[in-house]
């Protein structure tokens, strides 16, 4: 995939991330105002998919060149994710508690963010496809 693709995809997924993460915080607590949770988690992981995002997912690519499996990808992306997520909450000690608990929910949203990255490119992937026309249907 090209990098004006993986670009597209670093900008339009904390957007996605940033709902899901609102959307969350608001069934958790019905009290609180989601759009606060959809600024925090838009500024937070913005420059994560600019910065981690696309470097890592380029050398995905190069490490799965020979296969186009979408479970190997999907499992490659969720386990950089854990990892990324794990690693950037000991870096931001004050975003969240460095607790058990804490590092699981890290890497639990590092997991979420980096597979809604691949699903993006997955669907620029299918839409450019679309509109180049070399998408055929299968009857």
């Amino acid at each position: 995939m090209s990098f004006t693709a993986k670009l597209i995809s670093a900008f339009l997924s904390p957007f996605i991330f940033g709902a899901i993460l609102g959307g969350a915080h608001f069934m958790i607590q019905p009290q609180s105002n989601s759009a606060v949770m959809f600024g925090v988690a838009l500024v937070f992981s913005f420059p994560v998919y600019l910065i981690l995002g696309i470097p890592t997912s380029f050398l995905i690519d190069r490490i799965l060149a020979n296969s186009n499996r979408y479970f190997n990808r999907f499992l490659l992306y969720a386990g950089v994710g854990v990892v990324a997520g794990s690693v950037l909450m000991f870096v931001f000690p004050d975003v969240m508690y460095s607790t058990h608990n804490g590092v699981l929910f890290s890497a639990l949203l590092g997991a979420i963010a980096s597979t809604i990255f691949l699903h993006v490119q997955f669907f620029l992937e299918i839409f450019s496809r679309k509109r180049s026309g070399t998408i055929t249907s299968s009857k």
